[in-house]
């Protein structure tokens, strides 16, 4: 029988020629995520799948899994692999299947286990995701690895005309559909509109969707177009769900302003399922903290016996300011299936898709408050945000 080291070499009983069957020693890669930089004071959930030797393990093959990004490091994750096999991750909209174009921070572990800290750094900067070697120790190299914003957008994902139908929810009207291949086609300005004919009895109907250049972007890649690698990145069930919500809500002109962005904000916007819209047809989506004193009074009455009649009441001042354009506009949103969340002045809804309704904003938290002055939605994809 053979003696030795397991984890170096095995000599097969009954081999004349006493053949050695070497098995590799086995080493640990761990990856931490310090998003402190652009989220000092927050988490960061960030999607992600393993390959090994440039194929992804079984366990991605049809989903991600979710790494935390924090200030100082997240929770590390970890996959054990043969000395000498190389490691590498896909990270966010990169990640989904079958959009896996990016691997990045790859290393080949060999006398010692890695671990590799990835640090988010502002501003412009052309850091290739290569590791690199900071200390040694007895059983474990040390590496860091910088996450830029050419970083941030290597890893999300870039939509083409080709992909739009089967990225939006089925039945999306063809006029959308026209419109959204014309935008990820590439636009040649900040402008999209869409045109519905006349049919019988209705007129023609156009909309206009403006898009804001993001300073988050321009200043943290040091080579950016909104039209050519901002609009791209952000999930056609996003815009096609703003889209039909104008359709629903005749309104004929939305400010968005903001889209994909790399280093700021939840994952949502970094992965392309946020979108931001501070204009809805000539309305201003700003709803200042301080509320008149019969508004708060209603609500409190509301809430301390919630009758009808008190629903009513405070339902009525509340809305006083909210036309009825911008009330169907976001109803719309609510109940398309290619949307997961929808936040803004008036109301919170952190799943659309389930039966729990909206709560009214009373900008009493950070989450609230945030969306005082504009409307979010945070698209689904199915993979990144079921």
């Amino acid at each position: 029988m053979a003696t030795g080291d397991p984890k170096v070499s095995t000599t097969r009983q009954n081999n004349p020629a006493a053949t050695e069957d070497r098995v590799a020693a086995r080493r640990t890669v761990s990856y931490v995520f310090d998003t402190g930089a652009s989220s000092p004071k927050s988490t960061l959930s960030i999607p992600y799948a393993i390959a090994v030797d440039d194929t992804v393990l079984p366990e991605y093959r049809t989903a991600v899994k979710r790494a935390t990004g924090a200030k100082g490091g997240g929770e590390a994750i970890s996959v054990t692999v043969n000395s000498g096999q190389k490691v590498s991750l896909f990270l966010n909209s990169d990640a989904a299947p079958g959009r896996r174009k990016n691997a990045v921070y790859a290393v080949t572990p060999k006398d010692r286990n890695v671990r590799v800290t990835v640090r988010e750094k502002m501003g412009k900067h052309n850091d290739p995701d290569t590791p690199v070697l900071v200390a040694t120790e007895k059983a474990l190299e040390k590496y860091n690895a910088p996450l830029t914003g050419d970083i941030w957008m290597k890893v999300t994902h870039k939509f083409t005309a080709a992909e739009v139908d089967a990225a939006v929810p089925a039945g999306t009207r063809a006029e959308i559909l026209t419109a959204l291949r014309t935008l990820y086609g590439g636009l040649a300005g900040n402008t999209l509109s869409m045109t519905i004919p006349a049919t019988g009895t209705q007129a023609a109907f156009t909309t206009t969707l403006t898009f804001a250049d993001a300073d988050n972007p321009r200043d943290n890649i040091t080579s950016f177009s909104l039209t050519t690698d901002g609009l791209p990145r952000v999930h056609p069930a996003g815009f096609a769900a703003i889209l039909k919500a104008a359709v629903d809500s005749s309104v004929t002109a939305i400010s968005m302003s903001s889209n994909w962005r790399p280093l700021l904000g939840s994952i949502a916007h970094r992965a392309g399922l946020g979108v931001d819209v501070n204009n809805v047809g000539g309305t201003r989506m700003l709803r200042e903290a301080g509320f008149n004193a019969t508004e708060v009074k209603l609500l409190h009455d509301y809430q301390a016996k919630p009758t009808e009649a008190n629903k009513k009441a405070y339902e009525a001042e509340r809305d006083k300011n909210q036309p009825l354009h911008v009330q169907g506009f976001r109803r719309s949103l609510q109940q398309n299936p290619g949307v997961k969340q929808c936040f803004d002045p008036w109301e919170m809804d952190s799943n659309t898709r389930d039966a729990v309704a909206a709560t009214p904003n009373q900008q009493t938290d950070g989450n609230s408050r945030l969306h005082k002055n504009h409307l979010h939605i945070t698209a689904r994809d199915g993979v990144i945000i079921a």
